[in-house]
C-alpha cells in the first residue's frame, strides 16, 4: 500500500468502527429506554396498589364474651378454653398416619370468635387440618361441639 491510500484506509476502517460502535450503542440504548418506561408503568401500578391495600381495613371476627365465661365458673375463660381443647384428641376426626398422633399441639393455632365459636388447626407431624368447633359453658363445665373439619391438601 503506498503512503497516500494509508491514512484513507484508517480513516474508513474508523469510519467503520464508529458506525458498529454507534449501531449497538443505539441498539442498547433502545432497550434501557424500554426497561425505564418498564420501570415508570410499574412504579405506577405499585403506588395505585398501595392506594387500595391502604384502603382496606383489616376486621379480626369479633371475640366471644369472657367476662360472661368467668361469670359461668372459668377463672381465666380463653386459656381455660385453649387447654382443655388441647386434651380432646376425640374431637380430631381422623387418626395419625405413619406412627403420627392428631392433636392440637399450638395453642396459637386456636382461635376464638363470638359468640361461641373457635377454630383451631391440628395434626400429627405428617397432615393435618382444620377444625370448626361450638363450645359452652355451664358451672364451670366446658362441651365442645364439632361442627366442621377439613384435612389440608
Amino acid at each position: 500500500m503506498t503512503k497516500n491510500k494509508r491514512p484513507l484506509v484508517t480513516i474508513m476502517g474508523l469510519i467503520f468502527l464508529l458506525s458498529a460502535f454507534f449501531l449497538v450503542f443505539s441498539h442498547y440504548r433502545e432497550k434501557i429506554m424500554q426497561k425505564d418506561e418498564t420501570i415508570l408503568i410499574l412504579t405506577e401500578k405499585c403506588k395505585k396498589f398501595e392506594q387500595i391495600i391502604g384502603n382496606l381495613e383489616l376486621k379480626l371476627p369479633d371475640q366471644p364474651d369472657w367476662a360472661r365465661y368467668e361469670r359461668l365458673g372459668l377463672a381465666d375463660p380463653e386459656t381455660n378454653l385453649k387447654k382443655d381443647l388441647m386434651k380432646r384428641k376425640d374431637l380430631i376426626p381422623w387418626k395419625g398416619v405413619m406412627g403420627g398422633n392428631m392433636a392440637i399441639y399450638n395453642e396459637d393455632l386456636i382461635w376464638f370468635m363470638a359468640p361461641n365459636w373457635c377454630l383451631a388447626y391440628f395434626e400429627d407431624g405428617h397432615i393435618g387440618g382444620y377444625m370448626l368447633l361450638e363450645f359452652k359453658v355451664q358451672n364451670g363445665k366446658i362441651s365442645w361441639n364439632l361442627i366442621d373439619a377439613k384435612l389440608t391438601d
